[in-house]
């Protein structure tokens, strides 16, 4: 198990069961959809502070991870009239896979949250900093929908809020983080032009092959999910709309995984398939 998903877990364990988080007032965006604002009070060394926005989704409700999916609506977020903020970066944990009407998507349910980090400016005016944010995200049931979640909160850096800051490191467990492992698995990509997909070598971990999320940053294009085809060692990926692979070549693809490490990613050059090693 990952460190980081053993210190989580000792964390939420030793918890009070009295404690909860009660940073933001619950916003009921759409039936069955609620959500809040957690923020942890403190800037670490970096000047960063923690934060999170806390989902409770019933009734099959479900929305989106950063590659929201063929059918689901991508969360975007304007921070531009915060105050003393430098900027806002959302920190993505593990999605699932959905398939619901024929569409392909990656998504979260239940009770989740989404971690992010604010950068707070460090030459700052004297005045606190304000987290001001127009969130626009899809949240979805037997239909659809685009949400809008509006953030004004004035961030207390006196104090660290323990019961937040437990929450938001058990949601950090989740979040994948760079594979820099010695003998880290999927080296690099390669086009197999004569089929026009995308394969990689197998991992020793099943779960990783099975988790494996394959895209290529700032493209919309999307892949299926990995397969493992008759009397091939190799993962394949195809693309789920009819374009051409040929041309990405040297470029460079984001690989996604969870095992029984825990949760990584990292980057990987997109290489001809006459490069790949028996």
């Amino acid at each position: 198990m990952n460190p980081k998903t053993l210190l989580a877990s000792a964390l939420i364990f030793a918890l009070p069961a009295a404690a909860s988080a009660e940073t933001g007032p619950w916003t009921d965006v759409a039936p069955g959809a609620k959500i809040r604002v957690l923020t942890s009070d403190h800037v670490s060394a970096d000047g960063k502070m923690l934060a999170g926005l806390e989902f409770q989704l019933s009734g099959g409700m479900k929305t989106y991870w950063r590659i929201p999916g063929e059918s689901g609506i991508p969360l975007t977020a304007d921070w531009s009239n915060s105050v003393n903020i430098d900027h806002v970066d959302f920190l993505w944990p593990m999605p699932k896979r959905a398939i619901s009407k024929g569409y392909f998507d990656y998504v979260y349910d239940q009770d989740f949250v989404l971690p992010f980090e604010i950068a707070i400016d460090g030459e700052s005016d004297g005045m606190s900093p304000k987290l001001v944010g127009n969130l626009l995200m899809g949240i979805c049931g037997e239909i659809c929908v685009p949400v809008t979640y509006e953030i004004s909160k004035t961030l207390d850096l006196s104090a660290k809020d323990i019961s937040v800051s437990f929450k938001l490191d058990a949601a950090l467990a989740d979040v994948p983080i760079l594979d820099d492992r010695p003998n880290a698995p999927f080296d690099a990509v390669y086009i197999d032009a004569t089929q026009n997909k995308l394969v990689v070598r197998p991992s020793d971990d099943l779960q990783e092959n099975q988790s494996l999320i394959l895209d290529l940053p700032n493209q919309n294009l999307l892949f299926d999910v990995p397969q493992n085809g008759p009397g091939s060692q190799l993962i394949s990926f195809q693309p789920l709309r009819d374009i051409s692979l040929a041309d990405h070549v040297g470029s460079t693809a984001r690989l996604t995984y969870s095992g029984r490490a825990g949760a990584f990613e990292k980057m990987v050059p997109i290489l001809s398939f006459d490069a790949i090693n028996p």
